[in-house]
């Protein structure tokens, strides 16, 4: 028996090279260790090749399925148990009884112990049988891979290795002036019945595309269908663009574009990322962790499909989770009206800002008693008011009718003319 004291991996690759059979009990093992030690080659004479593990789908450590996939490929047997907790490394006539899990970590980098013996001395195949035994019901299979394939992706994205800077944030005083047309506008009295009688079609048409989902799983016709095929009028694209979800909040995007992301192959990746309970109820975003929020923003802009590229990922996002996400998905703008209100971020990527502005601006908010529909049209008539004033300022206010008709979209024109009358409210004050 011998005491050994990482780095252990070397010793480990040695037995590994030197063994007629592998007998592993190890709860956490990473793609990296396992490749680097495990070659398909050197193992054809190796049998039985035996591995018991944890695979737990609540974290990626304990749910790579890349190492997985590299076993099997080795020609490994795979059985699961949760419970497990010991390291232990049958390797032919050498056993390691060890404090590492089969990672870096485990045999290189962490302080660890390991008792390097034999199993005459140990005594612990019998021990590794009866848990091999235990769990003959917990196959792991390629087929299983394959199915989970999307669920350890996602994973990956949720609990990343490496740590996330944290952007300059800024907050500016505002000018008495400032703060008394910023409070007019957000506190302007009016009938916002209108916008709560189509949120309530949407948030129903919301939750019935949730739960069909859930139900029946993904299908593209649900999510776009051309000219003439029968889901037309009942997919989300057709939501987007010409029903209720449009008059809430239009994208500006043109049908192309819609099916350019809908029927892309790896759309179905996009919604488990987006919206992953479709498939495992037990996988939730907790976007009230701004850690797991930023997360989720980082992934968000992580797909590379044609046309996903700003307003459709913020858009699916308020989609699917309205309570977190407003629906304004130019993120100029949202800069524009966080700074109106006094909050700046040094950060230059879109995840991070899409982000900071988002949470920013729920706080901000926080008072107000309306959804988030309500809200970002309340924020886009402070863009616009803002955007007057600074007109009148520069240029005075002679031609301000002609600044505002010059506008080419009938809803910034709006705007204009509302915030122009809340200007004048004000100064006749």
């Amino acid at each position: 028996m011998k005491i050994l004291v990482n780095p252990i991996d070397a010793s480990i690759e040695e037995a590994i090279d030197e063994s007629s059979f592998i007998n592993i009990a190890v709860p956490f093992l990473s793609a990296h260790t396992v490749k680097r030690l495990f070659d398909k080659g050197k193992l054809k004479s190796t049998y039985p090749k035996q591995i018991l593990i944890k695979l737990d789908d609540r974290h990626s450590i304990t749910y790579d399925l890349d190492a997985v996939k590299h076993l099997l490929s080795c020609g490994f047997e795979i059985r699961f148990d949760n419970s497990i907790h010991l390291k232990l490394y049958i390797l032919g006539s050498q056993v390691f009884i060890s404090s590492g899990n089969l990672t870096e970590g485990g045999f290189k980098n962490n302080f660890e112990l390991t008792v390097r013996t034999t199993d005459k001395e140990s005594a612990v195949s019998p021990i590794f049988e009866m848990l091999w035994s235990k769990n003959e019901a917990n196959k792991v299979t390629i087929k299983y891979v394959q199915e989970n394939w999307g669920k350890y992706l996602l994973l990956k994205k949720k609990f990343p290795k490496d740590k996330m800077s944290s952007p300059v944030i800024n907050v500016p005083s505002l000018l008495p002036s400032e703060e008394k047309l910023i409070e007019t506008v957000l506190n302007d009295q009016r009938d916002w019945g209108w916008h709560y009688k189509m949120t309530g079609f949407v948030q129903k048409k919301r939750n019935n595309f949730a739960n069909k989902l859930k139900t029946k799983g993904f299908k593209q016709e649900y999510f776009y269908a051309p000219e003439g095929d029968k889901n037309r009028k009942t997919c989300l694209f057709y939501e987007f663009v010409y029903g209720n979800e449009e008059k809430l909040a239009g994208t500006g995007l043109r049908e192309a574009q819609f099916k350019d992301v809908f029927t892309d192959p790896n759309f179905d990746r996009i919604l488990f990322y987006l919206f992953p309970q479709h498939k495992s109820p037990d996988i939730l975003w907790n976007f009230e962790d701004k850690s797991e929020y930023l997360l989720f923003c980082k992934g968000l802009f992580e797909f590379d499909v044609r046309s996903f590229k700003e307003a459709l990922p913020v858009r699916l996002a308020n989609y699917f989770y309205p309570d977190h996400f407003l629906p304004i998905f130019n993120l100029t703008h949202l800069e524009q009206i966080c700074n109106i209100l006094g909050f700046e971020c040094s950060a230059k990527d879109r995840a991070t800002r899409l982000c900071e502005f988002n949470l920013f601006l729920k706080e901000r908010l926080i008072d107000l008693p309306f959804n988030s529909f309500v809200k970002s049209t309340i924020l886009y008539r402070l863009l616009y008011v803002l955007k007057v004033k600074k007109e009148i300022e520069l240029h005075g206010s002679l031609n301000i009718e002609k600044y505002i008709a010059s506008q080419r979209k009938e809803w910034v024109r709006n705007n204009m003319i509302e915030g122009l009358r809340l200007i004048k409210e004000i100064e006749r004050e």
